[in-house]
């Protein structure tokens, strides 16, 4: 990276990649390494750093960046948010049956009153079973555990979640249930999701860290399979800024997280010939 007052080299891994930094008088000077053709300068190592990142996360080879991922759901629904397919129902579509199962937790699981049911295990049950979110193998997990002796723990621990009790949440998930088969991103982030769309995300790894791939966020690199609060809080931030990226977007009304996540799944799954089938 050139001759002068150097300081000592240093190498931040992220991902596949590796940025190198080094420093120059009052400057910090960096690359991507393998790409040394391009060189990022800034006062500020933590700005240096995160435009590092953003190269890194810009040479993928899927990147499409939001503009792209914009372009992409306006081609599949040019009325966007609005657009009749995209809304669907309970078959085909995107939004409908979302928006069903969120009414249907709320009249019948409702997040401060659960705990009043006869059977709230058994009702917890029906809604896990009530989409194609969660794969088959966890829904047979969640079955085990939710009509086993642990199942009310389960369900607390996925309301001390949705309530923002994050870290505690995650880490006695891992405790109490690593063994059980539930203690996952989709199991724990499902109630939350449908509890208060407005807050939460449901978190389905794989394509969520391919949509992170298409937009160029970090979350693909700041994911780890075991529920913690930095990989949540970087999903959180990833939908913040998909929100602000598609604000634009034709919509009569304000948008939820369903519809974010919704816009996440159209862009990385859907072909020229899908009508909007619900996510398997």
């Amino acid at each position: 990276m050139g001759s002068g007052c150097l300081n000592k080299t240093e190498e931040i891994p992220f991902g596949t990649h590796v940025l190198r930094i080094q420093k120059q008088s009052d400057t910090f000077v960096g690359i991507v390494v393998g790409n040394s053709k391009e060189r990022f300068a800034d006062v500020n190592r933590n700005d240096l750093i995160n435009k590092l990142r953003s190269a890194a996360l810009q040479s993928d080879e899927k990147f499409v960046g939001y503009d792209g991922a914009v372009k992409r759901f306006l081609q599949l629904f040019p009325q966007g948010f609005d657009d009749p397919n995209y809304l669907g129902d309970q078959i085909f579509g995107e939004r409908q049956y979302k928006l069903k199962m969120a009414q249907q937790v709320s009249e019948t699981f409702p997040v401060n009153g659960w705990r009043d049911l006869k059977t709230p295990t058994e009702a917890a049950l029906k809604l896990f079973r009530g989409t194609n979110l969660i794969d088959r193998f966890t829904k047979t997990n969640l079955q085990n555990v939710l009509r086993g002796p642990k199942g009310l723990k389960f369900l607390e621990l996925c309301h001390e979640f949705s309530n923002g009790s994050v870290e505690i949440a995650c880490r006695e998930l891992l405790n109490e249930f690593k063994s059980d088969g539930v203690a996952k991103w989709p199991a724990l982030t499902y109630l939350a999701f449908f509890w208060k769309p407005e807050t939460h995300m449901f978190l389905k790894p794989a394509f969520t860290k391919e949509y992170a791939r298409r937009v160029g966020h970090p979350f693909a690199q700041d994911y780890a399979s075991e529920p913690n609060r930095e990989t949540y809080s970087s999903l959180l931030d990833m939908t913040k800024e998909t929100a602000e990226k598609i604000a634009n977007v034709p919509a009569s009304r304000i948008l939820d997280n369903i519809d974010i996540h919704s816009f996440m799944w159209v862009v990385i799954d859907y072909t020229d010939d899908d009508v909007g089938p619900v996510e398997d």
